[in-house]
């Protein structure tokens, strides 16, 4: 099967890249390296022992993405293609309905001029917003908290009525949790050539000795030790996931459907931490920050329709060995 991953160059889309080749899928990356860098095609290169195919394009310019799908033979599409940063959707909105609510329509415009019309979405478990019930399951309420999540739900209803509109399609819709490790040999990791934008990052700099501390934000949550809880699932299973969502999609036709992908358990930002520095060896000194605006509280999933449906389960721990 040949899949474009949109995005394919970035953290996320990287990692799904590498683990579609072990699984015997064709990938092509499509990537205008606006947050990413070259770099990665490189380390795709190393580690796959073969030419990475990928395309430097926009998923704003349909015109150039259904020439791409068109001469590539691609029989599905990952979109990895979206912006990321909560904090950054709250203080700039306009940029993450520009790129991530127009990206997708105009990615789905091309995708039906090219007629391929097989999906996974990259959505967040932002869309659920402060969970009114935990853990979060695919039928809870969707009340975001975010410009950043309001994207991912707009996205993902323009996807749904596409759907309904033609039989010939299906979709599935990824509701990730918090992505955080790095592939086994240790070069895919979170780099981003705008800003280190999550805890895991964060983490990382401050023990290889690039920032002094880290920033925690908000330390009066109603939570075991005041910081908030997520839901961190290892970069690998999450991958494995989207291989789980393609061959669900394979035969299907006429179908939207929404998984959230996490590990089904909360751990506080300040138990991660604890976990870092027990394997380590290596003090992490922190300091506290004001809530953050567009942060729930608390969110962790219920993962029991991805166990049940696609036969998928997390095999990571947050041991450290998994981690760093």
């Amino acid at each position: 099967m040949n899949v474009l991953i949109t995005g394919g160059a970035g953290y996320i889309g990287s990692n799904i890249y590498l683990s579609l080749f072990r699984e015997g899928f064709n990938p092509i990356i499509v990537d205008n390296f606006s947050t990413s860098d070259t770099r990665r095609i490189k380390e795709l290169t190393t580690l796959t022992g073969q030419e990475v195919i990928y395309f430097e394009a926009d998923v704003q310019n349909s015109v150039a993405i259904e020439k791409i799908l068109i001469d590539n033979k691609i029989d599905a599409v990952i979109d990895a293609a979206g912006y990321k940063v909560t904090a950054e959707s709250v203080s700039n909105p306009l940029k993450y309905y520009q790129n991530n609510v127009a990206g997708i329509i105009n990615l789905l415009t091309a995708m039906q001029a090219a007629k391929v019309k097989k999906l996974v979405f990259s959505s967040s478990a932002s869309v659920y917003g402060d969970p009114e019930e935990l853990p979060v399951d695919e039928k809870s309420s969707t009340v975001p908290v975010s410009p950043y999540g309001m994207t991912k739900l707009q996205s993902e209803q323009i996807i749904c009525d596409v759907v309904k509109s033609d039989p010939e399609w299906s979709a599935i819709s990824l509701r990730y949790f918090n992505p955080i490790g790095k592939d086994g040999s240790g070069l895919l990791d979170d780099f981003s050539s705008v800003m280190t934008n999550n805890i895991y990052d964060a983490i990382k700099e401050v023990l290889s000795g690039d920032r002094d501390h880290l920033d925690i934000y908000g330390s009066d949550y109603d939570t075991i030790d005041g910081t908030p809880v997520r839901d961190y699932i290892h970069i690998t299973d999450l991958a494995r996931g989207h291989i789980a969502a393609l061959k669900r999609l394979a035969d299907a036709k006429d179908g939207f459907e929404v998984f959230n992908l996490g590990c089904g358990n909360g751990v506080t930002v300040l138990g991660l931490k604890d976990i870092f520095e027990e394997f380590s060896g290596q003090d992490i000194p922190v300091a506290y920050q004001g809530r953050r605006a567009g942060d729930a509280p608390v969110s962790y999933a219920n993962i029991t329709k991805a166990e049940e449906i696609l036969q998928w389960h997390p095999v990571h721990s947050l041991a450290g060995e998994e981690l760093v």
